[in-house]
């Protein structure tokens, strides 16, 4: 993804280092690719279909904390962008207005529509995500 643009890195989820951090080395490879992978494409899906209100009409007001689906062209920007990888695993959009509404920038209020979806999806889906890829990386001889 090109800039300018938003973009959360999954690296910044110290929580998910700490875990990345005790594996054997042997598995973390593969393990934690899959995982981060999945995740991103949970986190993508998730911006589009719930941190973006849809429904509201083209010419409805703006709600004052969330962002609201106006043409699409921002909900079918965002993507996910793995080619940083093992390292760095990105979902955002490339689209200029969209730091404007994630970070507040002037003359808009911030409406956040990233973080609030990785900060959703990565506590509730990764542990199961995990839990499965160890689970297949053992299996393999």
């Amino acid at each position: 993804m090109a800039n300018p643009g938003v973009r959360w890195n999954f690296k910044d989820a110290k929580r998910l280092q700490r875990y990345l951090d005790r594996l054997d080395p042997g598995k973390r490879a593969s393990v934690s690719d899959a995982v981060m992978v999945d995740l991103g494409k949970l986190v993508k899906a998730d911006v589009q279909e719930n941190q973006i209100i849809r429904n509201r009409g083209e010419h409805a007001p703006p709600l004052p904390t969330r962002l609201t689906w106006r043409t699409g062209h921002l909900t079918r920007s965002i993507g996910t962008d793995n080619s940083g990888a093992p390292k760095r695993y990105v979902v955002g959009t490339p689209v200029r207005y969209g730091p404007q509404h994630e970070l507040g920038l002037k003359p808009y209020p911030r409406r956040a529509f990233l973080e609030p979806a990785a900060q959703k999806v990565v506590p509730r889906d990764a542990p199961k995500l995990f839990r499965k890829a160890l689970t297949r990386a053992q299996s393999r001889p």
